[in-house]
Formats: C-alpha cells, structure tokens, sequence
C-alpha cells in the first residue's frame, strides 16, 4: 500500500507485542521502494513530523528513497 503514496507514515510497534504494525512497518520499510516515517512507540499525542532521521545502506534503492523524502519534505526558511 505504501508504495502508492510519496511517503508513508507507519507507527512502530511495542516491543516483545505480537501485532500486525511490526508486518506493516517493516513491509513499508524493505517492499515499498518509498521513505517512511516511523513514529516511535512511545510517542503520545498527535504526530509531529519537523524531525527525521534518515538511515539508509548507501545503496541505490536507498539514495532514491532520501532523494524523493528530500523532495517531499517542506524546507524551513
């Protein structure tokens, strides 16, 4: 479903929990050939997305996925 989107907004999953959001982000992440944004467990409240960190292989499939983040990320002046 991802790779439909310019990038997708995932929730991570609690650790040791067994739940399909653990399927869904990592599907996201390895199949989607999209950037994500992956919100952490802990977070409580509405999503606040002026933060990224970007961890990638250096590979092609990964310089595509900075590059179209990059582009779809609003720049602050």
């Amino acid at each position: 479903l991802a790779r439909h989107f310019d990038m997708a907004v995932v929730g991570q999953s609690e650790p040791g929990a067994a739940s399909d959001d653990e399927l869904m982000a990592e599907g996201a992440l390895f199949r989607s050939g999209r950037p994500i944004f992956l919100v952490p467990y802990i977070h409580r409240g509405p999503a606040r997305l002026g933060k990224a960190i970007v961890a990638w292989d250096g590979g092609l499939a990964a310089a595509r996925a900075v590059a179209d983040a990059d582009v779809a990320a609003p720049r602050k002046v």
